[in-house]
């Protein structure tokens, strides 16, 4: 009896050194936390600082945060929370009915919690149409695109305390949009019809954004409709092979975020195998995409830079990020103005969450730097004017002029509108 004691002691002294043990030479494999968080840097001792108390505190919260099992008993606790309590130790989760798990701003925005009011909704769609306006003018296409929400589509699996209220933004954008000439690819509207009929989940339930299948959804659409717009045939990724698979890697985003000690029982879900079929004969537009972290899901399961030549995406018109590089930019850093003269499709897309800003900085810098290039084109204008004048009022010149014509086959007045362009174009300033 007493060597059992024994042993039970030496069990419980060792259970007691563990955490010390493992802080020192990480004894066992323990997976990272998922979502944001940060650690307490360590601290230097000083005498200022040890008789103000403040390295004591400053060195309680570094072994808090970084004492051997720390990720196991965190786990341990949020699996408790929610196996006892269905409660998910997450600041922005809400847990809904039939194990269905949402983004808490987007339950918020279907609540219409965030809703900014008709004036500002007019205002900014009024500043998108001249953007549309002005864009056509110079044979390019501009594509508002309302990004789905889940809180929207699986409505039925709210907890019963969120009340629907149709005085939210996206009803109202969803409304106007349209009606005001906007080009609309509204993808909450698109997923309640597929809703009953799709072969596969739209949206996973333990994740936020579109499933793999919702994404190749997606893209194929935006791909169909600016092929319809323009006139043109795009190159489109192969996804009719589709393997029913348990959800995996983002569509567990939430899950993951919850820091649990067991997987919760998965669904099965829709998962393309991609193929890129050669063909010759269609085109690849230029882009230039304004937009959130939905951008994300129709590049890692459609491909979405393949059917482009480049793509520019201003990732909440603040970091940019070009097809074919490495190097993430800064909004202010970059040539706004050259890559929108340079993108043939124009993208704004947004999620339910983000209307009330819908755009960030983009519609008004769209707005000033084309309001330059009107500027620009106007003094250009107002140059061969005065030019024209000048060369009327030398005879001989205007001789010069009407033969020219006469030898191009041309109108005298034609004539001199060109001499006059091209003088203005090689005067030095």
């Amino acid at each position: 009896m007493k060597s059992y004691r024994k042993i039970l002691f030496i069990f419980l002294i060792g259970c007691l050194f563990l955490p010390l043990i493992q802080s020192k030479i990480h004894l066992l494999p323990l997976k990272k936390l998922s979502g944001a968080y940060i650690l307490t840097d360590d601290t230097t001792f000083t005498a200022q600082g040890w008789f103000s108390g403040k390295f004591q505190a400053h060195k309680e919260n570094y072994l808090r945060d970084t004492f051997g099992l720390r990720n196991l008993f965190i786990r341990i606790n949020n699996q408790l929370e929610y196996y006892l309590f269905k409660k998910p130790h997450a600041a922005d989760i809400i847990a809904g009915k039939n194990g269905e798990f949402y983004g808490k701003d987007y339950v918020f925005a279907y609540t219409g919690q965030d809703y900014i009011g008709e004036d500002n909704i007019r205002k900014r769609i009024n500043e998108l149409v001249k953007i549309q306006k002005f864009l056509a003018s110079r044979h390019k296409l501009f594509i508002l695109i309302f990004a789905p929400s889940k809180a929207r589509l699986n409505r039925e699996n709210l907890p019963d305390e969120f009340k629907y209220s149709k005085n939210n933004n996206y009803e109202l954008y969803a409304k106007l949009a349209p009606e005001a000439g906007l080009n609309v690819i509204d993808f909450n509207s698109y997923f309640m019809q597929l809703k009953g009929s799709s072969r596969y989940p739209l949206y996973p339930k333990k994740g936020t954004h579109w499933s793999f299948f919702g994404a190749c959804v997606a893209a194929d659409s935006i791909i169909t409709y600016i092929e319809d717009k323009k006139h043109i045939k795009m190159f489109h990724t192969n996804w009719k092979n589709i393997i029913p698979e348990e959800a995996n890697g983002d569509e567990l985003e939430l899950e993951n975020e919850m820091n649990l000690l067991l997987p919760i029982p998965r669904e099965t879900m829709g998962h393309p195998q991609l193929a890129y079929p050669q063909d010759s004969t269609s085109i690849k537009p230029s882009l230039l995409y304004v937009g959130d972290s939905y951008f994300w899901g129709l590049t890692v399961h459609y491909n979405f830079w393949n059917p482009f030549s480049v793509i520019y995406y201003y990732k909440y018109f603040s970091n940019v990020y070009t097809s074919g590089s490495s190097v993430v930019t800064d909004v202010n850093d970059g040539d706004f103005l050259t890559q929108i003269k340079n993108s043939d499709i124009i993208i704004l897309e947004s999620t339910e969450t983000k209307l009330p800003n819908l755009g960030w900085d983009f519609t008004d810098a769209a707005c000033r730097v084309l309001g330059d290039d009107t500027a620009a084109k106007n003094t250009f204008n107002n140059k061969v004017l005065a030019k024209r004048n000048e060369m009327k009022q030398n005879p001989d010149l205007m001789k010069t002029i009407a033969e020219k014509a006469k030898t191009n086959n041309l109108p005298v007045d034609s004539m001199l509108t060109l001499d006059a362009i091209w003088l203005v174009q090689h005067q030095k300033n």
